[in-house]
């Protein structure tokens, strides 16, 4: 169920690692998503990549899904979905602004800082994923952590803070 396309059989066969593909069935079954190089007819929006796009709240699913999971494929997936491409996910909320980018020629440029803008009107618009290697690596530590603290350079954060519409209960 991970990864593009399923070569599942049937809806009940999972491979190897059964928790990873019942995580990512979920995600796969969301009904709010925008094909490749395709339109969302709700929003509007076109998603510019050449793989399917979520709803945020049904990345929050999967992404606190892989989280809670203990199997070594979670992490290894979540870290290639959410950190290595990059998925983005799609929301009607605040504007999200990026304040603060790092990086140079050779890497490319990243916003590390967001801002959102409550006093403009909520709209559509792609939101970068937060990093899942340090979501998940914060379990490993006993300090009292919270999962999702920088709001500043996490948009998802940022966004459930201050928009409750944003579906974020899933969120670890």
């Amino acid at each position: 169920w991970c990864g593009a396309g399923n070569i599942s059989t049937n809806a009940t066969k999972y491979g190897p690692g059964e928790s990873t593909d019942r995580c990512c069935e979920r995600h796969d079954n969301a009904r709010d998503y925008i094909l490749a190089k395709g339109y969302h007819k709700k929003s509007k929006l076109k998603n510019p990549y050449p793989y399917t796009i979520t709803n945020c709240s049904d990345d929050i699913k999967l992404f606190s899904c892989l989280y809670n999971d203990s199997a070594s494929l979670s992490y290894e997936f979540g870290q290639v979905f959410y950190d290595a491409v990059h998925v983005p996910c799609f929301a009607h909320t605040y504007p999200i602004e990026c304040t603060r980018y790092a990086g140079n020629w050779f890497f490319g440029w990243r916003c590390v800082k967001y801002e959102i803008l409550k006093n403009k009107p909520k709209k559509w618009q792609f939101l970068p994923p937060p990093s899942f290697y340090k979501a998940y690596t914060r379990k490993w530590y006993s300090y009292n952590f919270t999962v999702m603290p920088d709001t500043t350079d996490n948009t998802w954060a940022l966004a459930c803070r201050e928009d409750p519409d944003m579906g974020c209960s899933d969120l670890p």
